[in-house]
């Protein structure tokens, strides 16, 4: 059995996305992203909060980039207390927050090919696709594409600063 702190809940269609973090050892959290035991996602009524202790089995799925994360479960069980928002944005830094441009998705960060100071990973070679960092600067981009439009993020990350 695995147990999971419910860390986010979100609206996905006509039910809810949820993550939950793991803890891998004392001080040390992943996140995960528990299915439901049939589809994507967990219909209406969800009866869990942010923070919640929650227990289940869960199994890896055949899944596709950037769904590194995703889990099936046999369904989900509350177990103890509630965590406080402080102790549960704690374990979320432990989970996500990166210290560094390589351990961001686990995997090498490579040059533009222009120079400068861009930088840019293969998205097949990420090993994680729940990450964050903290940052000083953020600009987003849409470039209209024939195929499909190309989203860009440019950070100005704290540890590169």
């Amino acid at each position: 059995m695995t147990e999971l702190i419910l860390s986010d809940i979100t609206v996905m269609g006509p039910g809810y996305c949820i993550l939950g973090l793991e803890q891998v050892s004392p001080g040390s959290f992943r996140s995960l992203r528990p299915l439901p035991p049939q589809g994507f996602a967990w219909r209406d009524p969800f009866p869990y909060r942010r923070g919640d202790r929650l227990q289940t089995r869960l199994w890896r799925l055949q899944t596709n980039v950037p769904h590194l994360e995703d889990r099936r479960s046999e369904g989900l069980r509350a177990v103890g207390d509630r965590l406080s928002q402080e102790l549960l944005v704690g374990s979320l830094k432990k989970a996500e927050v990166s210290q560094s441009l390589q351990s961001l998705f686990d995997c090498p960060v490579k040059r533009g090919s222009r120079g400068g100071r861009a930088l840019w990973i293969e998205p097949a070679a990420a090993q994680r696709s729940v990450c964050g960092c903290e940052y000083e600067n953020a600009r987003f981009r849409i470039y209209p594409e024939p195929e499909r439009p190309v989203l860009r993020a440019e950070l100005v990350v704290s540890s590169a600063v």
